[in-house]
């Protein structure tokens, strides 16, 4: 083989190659684009509500939900489901986003935006209440009365409660009552609209009231619970509540 013909193949074989590779690139796919978003909802929920959550996908094959939660909170913070719930347990703003992918690698987002808020109890319950005497201002290390409490509601005058009478009470000893209130006695309610009353009964003579606490003021500022163990000091009496918000 002369030169001349050496050269003439070694052109016929690259322009071959080339051809070959030409026709491979134009038979190569384009990669999917997915779509992704989600699906139209309603914006604005309270702590506790279980969202549902639907994609508004196609051409995805993974999923990967952000609910928005902040560092600080317990809350689940993610999910690979196509179509997952979220329960808010603290209230605020939440940006949850929605990462889908291809089959190719391709990704896209979207956003929803929501609100939080804090939902209101719908019932007390009051587990134990702790009475004590202040000082000698109520002297029950001598009379040792027997002791009962009322819940008043004050813009009627109706006793929505009476406990069990406690016998033979004396200064310092601790009274413990058990007792159970259910929405809406409690909340929501205008401040200082019930009352819990500290009642004796007198031997031969009308039951006298010894003390009085305003509920409201002892459970909520601004809807916000306090927390339990909340120390409310009367007239002659301090009084200790343990208690639970029921949602």
């Amino acid at each position: 083989m002369n030169t001349l013909d050496f050269s003439r193949l070694t052109l016929f074989a690259l322009a071959l190659l080339m051809t070959v590779a030409s026709c491979k690139k134009e038979d190569d796919p384009e990669p999917i684009e997915p779509t992704v978003g989600i699906k139209s909802m309603e914006t604005t929920y309270y702590t506790g509500d279980t969202i549902q959550f639907l994609n508004n996908c196609t051409d995805v094959v993974t999923y990967l939900w952000d609910f928005g939660v902040p560092d600080s909170s317990g809350d689940v913070k993610s999910s690979s489901e196509a179509n997952p719930k979220q329960v808010y347990t603290t209230a605020g703003s939440r940006t949850v986003t929605l990462r889908g992918t291809s089959k190719d690698g391709v990704s896209r987002t979207a956003l929803v935006g929501l609100t939080i808020k804090q939902k209101a109890p719908t019932s007390l319950a009051i587990t134990q209440v702790v009475l004590k005497a202040k000082s000698d201002s109520v002297d029950w290390n001598t009379t040792k009365p027997d002791v009962y409490l009322k819940i008043v509601q004050l813009d009627n005058t109706t006793d929505l409660y009476t406990s069990a009478v406690v016998s033979d009470c004396a200064a310092g000893t601790d009274i413990n009552f058990s007792i159970n209130l259910t929405s809406p006695l409690l909340y929501p309610m205008p401040l200082n609209k019930y009352q819990m009353q500290v009642w004796q009964k007198n031997v031969g003579a009308a039951d006298s009231m010894v003390d009085a606490f305003h509920l409201a003021e002892g459970f909520f500022t601004d809807k916000q619970p306090l927390g339990t163990n909340y120390y409310s000091i009367g007239r002659k009496l301090s009084c200790k509540m343990d208690f639970t918000l029921n949602y």
